[in-house]
């Protein structure tokens, strides 16, 4: 570089107008995903719960009914009064499952798994959603949409 165009450089300013339209608008898209992430993202309270292993239904339970059904092998179901722990064979091992009905939460307290990363989730809201790869079990909330739980506009 030579001296000349070191002097040019040093004197001009830092940002041009053109560079601060480009971050204004790249800030402004960030603000937009961060309200439309955070507000439209479907977090009532569950209405039921839902097991899936290998994409097949196999047990859902609601709320306000308090009732279960179970349509599969390898599923056992213990009902107390304040909660329902499901016991479910699959994929050559099992998860358990506990419902805690008063709180209206669902989450994955046992697994033989390896990584045993399904245990450390749990069910609030219709947003969340459980999953154990090795055994290929999804619990879903009953109301929950493949689209990320969003709330459709309009």
């Amino acid at each position: 570089m030579s001296l000349g165009k070191l002097r040019q450089v040093k004197s001009d300013r830092a940002f041009r107008r053109f560079d601060l339209i480009v971050y204004g608008i790249v800030l402004l898209f960030v603000v937009i995903l961060f309200i439309l992430v955070f507000t439209l993202t479907d977090s009532s309270p569950l209405k039921g719960v839902r097991v899936f292993v290998d994409g097949k239904a196999i047990f859902s339970y609601t709320f306000e009914n308090d009732e279960y059904e179970t349509s599969g092998e390898g599923v056992e179901v213990e009902n107390s009064q304040s909660k329902l722990v499901i016991t479910v064979s699959a994929g050559g091992g099992y998860n358990k499952i506990v419902i805690d009905k008063r709180a209206r939460k669902a989450r994955v307290f046992e697994a033989d798994c390896r990584a045993k990363t399904c245990t450390y989730m749990q069910l609030n809201d219709n947003s969340d959603v459980i999953h154990c790869a090795q055994h290929k079990l999804r619990v879903e909330p009953s109301d929950y949409s493949p689209d990320g739980g969003y709330i459709p506009l309009g």
